[in-house]
């Protein structure tokens, strides 16, 4: 028998409402990083699951679909997403509530997810009748073109706004299957994150994920970096597109463990903690700061910097982790 917390049902259902809807607007308004907000749209629908149970959760999908297509005035590519986000909401729920690891939950929601959106998206194509290439490229221009109009006010000139769009949509249109890929592993884990803040203290909770500040990734994959890397200097675009690709969701994987050894310094370190969230905060919204995580991470395969190796003398003796812990 499913152990959920029963409380004011109608009034849960229009604070989740409300987040939905605020959620939508912002990510269809705000310029440059709004599409952001969309990362937490499966998180209400977890908060339901675990809370409250199926059915709640159910009504809050269905409410949120019918906002959405109203918003898009119709089906769009955008109610595709947000119904693929409530579903991700859903399946990491299950998962949480079946006490997998982290990685399994990440690794086995984007997994699902990808594989129904491609089918998801593939029907919608049959649907109105249109390739798959020209809703993406479609949706993508849209998405430009509401950005170019932010160049424009920050002082760039008709050409040089011209010459940027269409590079962004020349590079955009290549690495959609990994942009996808990234997009899902980073919603699942900001989800986790969120869910475990929000449950911490409170029946039910969420799995006891352990010391994740001392997260490895296996140490295979940097080949996979490196064979990527290699392709990307063969004169095939077929083979550069596949190698980019590749490489972008490697470099979403060492991202996570950059952070993980971060994390594992700050709590050594003894880091206040409003000091962490403004670094966290920078490393993640700073593209150059990005890089340098996604470096520290790869190479801490190399350097072991939390002296993790058998070995080593020193084992990490931190028992907060990565990345779950950071409040």
């Amino acid at each position: 028998m499913e152990k959920t917390v029963q409380q004011s049902p109608l009034k849960e259902l229009l604070n989740g409402v409300t987040f939905m809807t605020f959620i939508m607007l912002a990510a269809i308004h705000i310029p440059v990083i709004g599409w952001m907000c969309y990362c937490f749209v499966p998180l209400p629908i977890i908060y339901y699951r675990l809370k409250l149970g199926r059915k709640p959760m159910m009504i809050l999908m269905t409410l949120t679909m019918l906002i959405s297509i109203q918003m898009s005035t119709g089906l769009s590519i955008y109610t595709l997403i947000v119904a693929e986000l409530l579903v991700l909401g859903s399946v990491m729920a299950e998962f949480i509530r079946k006490e997998l690891s982290a990685d399994e939950t990440i690794l086995y929601t984007t997994g699902i997810l990808f594989i129904a959106g491609f089918f998801g998206l593939f029907y919608y194509s049959q649907m109105i009748s249109t390739g798959m290439g020209v809703i993406l490229s479609d949706c993508l221009n849209q998405y430009i073109a509401m950005n170019s109009n932010l160049y424009r006010d920050l002082g760039m000139s008709e050409e040089q706004v011209q010459q940027l769009t269409q590079a962004l949509k020349y590079a955009l249109i290549r690495i959609i299957p990994s942009i996808s890929i990234a997009f899902l592993m980073v919603s699942a884990w900001l989800n986790l994150l969120a869910t475990r803040l929000i449950f911490q203290n409170s029946q039910p909770g969420v799995p006891e994920y352990g010391a994740l500040n001392c997260w490895k990734s296996p140490e295979l994959l940097v080949w996979g970096v490196i064979a990527s890397g290699a392709i990307l200097f063969i004169p095939s675009d077929s083979l550069q597109i596949l190698g980019s690709n590749i490489l972008i969701v490697l470099s979403v994987i060492y991202f996570f463990q950059g952070i993980a050894v971060i994390s594992y310094f700050f709590e050594k370190r003894k880091v206040s903690k409003p000091a962490m969230y403004l670094l966290y905060a920078f490393l993640v919204i700073h593209l150059p700061s990005v890089i340098l995580v996604m470096g520290i991470g790869l190479f801490d395969v190399w350097a072991d910097f939390r002296k993790q190796n058998p070995e080593n003398n020193e084992p990490p003796d931190i028992q907060s982790g990565f990345p779950y812990d950071w409040f």
